[in-house]
């Protein structure tokens, strides 16, 4: 199981891209996590959804958590 944890403020880098390209390769189940997300909007978070879900397509299955490790929110969906 990988767990990929996303900077929602910062947005997709390279690293991320490496890491879930690595992880279709090897048909490993996966859960994104859009770590930071409380300090995005509503509109900034579905920007940051669509491109996740577009530059992400090899890993479709693994579903996209809203999460804040500072405030707590969604970190008990992640686990």
């Amino acid at each position: 199981m990988a767990v990929i944890m996303i900077d929602a403020s910062r947005g997709l880098v390279q690293q991320d891209k490496a890491i879930a390209d690595k992880v279709c390769k090897q048909a490993k189940s996966c859960i994104l996590v859009g770590n930071k997300s409380d300090l995005l909007t509503d509109k900034e978070w579905e920007v940051f959804r669509l491109k996740v879900e577009t530059d992400l397509r090899m890993i479709p299955w693994a579903p996209l958590v809203r999460a804040s490790v500072l405030t707590g929110q969604g970190v008990e969906e992640a686990i």
